[in-house]
């Protein structure tokens, strides 16, 4: 016989209290307040992304020190998630879209930017497959002059849809990324890099530096289901 996953709950039914929670992160003289879930354990395995991950964690704590790099700038961010990162970048860039493919995880973000009262932060759903779904986000917003991703690099067979959807968004003569990663393996890394320096992005590494020590301050909030320490922070740019 066929194995047949058991069905899920439908969380719409569910208590809302008792799955999520929200938690306040004071960053830059504000307190960001951000929904998600109480324990995602024993949901799909997407369900990291309704956490603070260490990637998006590290994304956001960057740019609050570095806000220049999103300075008036129009935002798409990818993998999105709870959107810690966004919220953040959204208190000096000029725009910045949210965008993820799970639904639940968009009504979270949703949440997110309701709690904050941000104007310029706007959730949709993307795909990275469908390209046919890029257009109406370009005919709603434009090209972007920077795309921010966290921890999108986890299935080989996205590899070449990332790129495909950071090449079509980016203005064509804007065509910069800034990206966080945790590393499963090296070789799968290096993977997505190759495809990446193919399609023309050259790679700059950063230094995480002190900032992995952020991930031990807020052990209490920020979550991942495998024991890996291994950070990167990246800046690509195409000319």
């Amino acid at each position: 016989k066929m194995f047949v996953p058991p069905e899920l709950p439908d969380y719409r039914k569910e208590d809302p209290t008792k799955r999520y929670q929200t938690v306040e992160i004071p960053i830059n003289g504000e307190t960001i307040k951000i929904r998600q879930y109480r324990d995602y354990t024993s949901l799909p395995f997407w369900s990291i992304g309704g956490t603070i991950f260490p990637a998006n964690a590290l994304l956001g704590n960057y740019i609050a020190r570095n806000p220049s790099i999103v300075q008036d700038k129009k935002i798409l961010a990818l993998g999105s998630g709870v959107a810690f990162a966004e919220i953040v970048a959204s208190y000096n860039c000029k725009s910045i879209v949210v965008t993820d493919i799970e639904e639940e995880l968009l009504e979270m973000a949703r949440e997110t930017l309701r709690l904050n009262h941000r104007d310029n932060v706007f959730v949709e759903r993307l795909d990275w497959k469908d390209e046919k779904g890029y257009i109406p986000l370009i005919e709603r917003y434009g090209h972007f002059d920077l795309i921010i991703a966290s921890d999108v690099v986890y299935l080989d067979e996205l590899f070449e849809y990332i790129w495909k959807t950071i090449d079509f968004f980016l203005k064509p003569n804007s065509k910069h990324v800034v990206m966080t990663h945790t590393v499963r393996t090296l070789s799968f890394t290096e993977r997505f890099l190759d495809i990446g320096k193919k399609a023309g992005y050259q790679r700059q590494d950063m230094v995480v530096g002190d900032l992995a020590n952020i991930l031990d301050a807020h052990s209490d909030i920020i979550h991942h289901p495998l024991a890996i320490t291994d950070h990167r922070l990246w800046h690509f740019e195409k000319n």
